[in-house]
């Protein structure tokens, strides 16, 4: 996993707001693709730089419907279905390694413009964290106390995502992919 995508229903106006963070901003671009059925998807992304170090900014997706539209076709063209693992299922959180908490919270709260909640530790990884809300779940980044495994993602690959947690599943399950750890849980 290598980056995060935020939705955006205004991708001038995010492309204005991180131009005026002193940001690199590149977008948007247009895009556009041709389903099997014949349809056409149009989408614009934007991708927003910084020189500090730490993990790279999520890039943004606007798509040429609404959400709505966009939630009913895929439903139709069965993207969206049932996962096995049941329940009603929805994003909880994307954990992003880091090694400096403090700076990368402190940095994306105010690039993106969102509030931070106080730090924790997450005995189980052995990790301080600090959570970022942002509309349709979080980002939570961690901090590896020690060597453990977000030291080993930090050390082998950089700073980014490395976990993504899924809440609502009737059965809770965890698998790992190209390095990443994707959990559902109840």
């Amino acid at each position: 996993m290598a980056r995060v995508a935020l939705r955006t229903s205004d991708i001038q106006k995010t492309a204005s707001h991180f131009t005026s963070q002193g940001l690199i901003v590149n977008g948007p671009v247009r895009m556009h693709r041709r389903r099997p059925d014949g349809s056409l998807v149009k989408w614009q992304l934007l991708y927003v730089g910084h020189e500090e170090e730490g993990p790279e900014l999520p890039f943004f997706i606007q798509w040429d419907e609404g959400d709505e539209d966009r939630r009913q076709d895929l439903i139709r063209n069965k993207s969206i279905r049932n996962h096995p693992a049941g329940g009603s299922m929805q994003l909880n959180h994307v954990g992003i390694a880091v090694n400096d908490l403090e700076k990368a919270s402190r940095n994306w709260s105010q690039w993106l413009n969102v509030a931070v909640n106080e730090t924790y530790i997450d005995d189980s990884l052995h990790a301080i964290c600090r959570e970022l809300k942002v509309p349709g779940g979080s980002i939570i980044f961690y901090e590896p106390r020690g060597e453990n495994v977000i030291s080993n993602v930090v050390a082998a690959v950089g700073e980014g995502p490395f976990r993504v947690v899924i809440s609502g599943g009737d059965v809770e399950q965890v698998h790992t992919i190209s390095g990443a750890v994707y959990s559902i849980r109840k």
